[in-house]
């Protein structure tokens, strides 16, 4: 698996809580408040995607139960959940709390149609996931 050096990606960062290590890779979010629009980006240009893997990882160990990130996203749009959303377009990840679990969810926008499922009971050691988002 290649590993992308995310330090080549535009910061959307007002609050100041992102943190991109040295090599690129891992971006580590520091506790933020509801509402904070904090995100990386690239745009790879037209037609660049068509078929494809992407492999991800992500972890969180400060999700509560009214908390969510959006772990990936592809889209068209450049912008936030909010932006992918009303233009209709992309595909995200996003982690949200419900009790006490962690749920992830998978939304395809242009379709609305969404795949949620619980991975790990609220925990502050929760454990590192791994995934592909793929088409074929």
């Amino acid at each position: 698996m290649a590993v992308e050096n995310l330090n080549s990606y535009t910061e959307v960062d007002s609050p100041g809580v992102l943190a991109i290590d040295v090599s690129g890779n891992p971006v580590t979010a520091n506790p933020m408040q509801r509402g904070h629009a904090v995100y990386l980006y690239k745009d790879f240009g037209v037609e660049y995607f068509h078929d494809f893997d992407v492999e991800f990882d992500f972890l969180s160990n400060g999700i509560v139960s009214s908390g969510e990130a959006i772990v990936m996203g592809l889209s068209n749009t450049i912008g936030t959940y909010q932006d992918f959303a009303t233009a209709n377009d992309g595909i995200t990840v996003r982690l949200y709390g419900v009790g006490t679990n962690i749920i992830v969810e998978l939304r395809g926008h242009s379709t609305d149609n969404v795949d949620t499922a619980v991975i790990s009971p609220l925990s502050p050691t929760f454990a590192q996931k791994y995934a592909v988002l793929s088409r074929q």
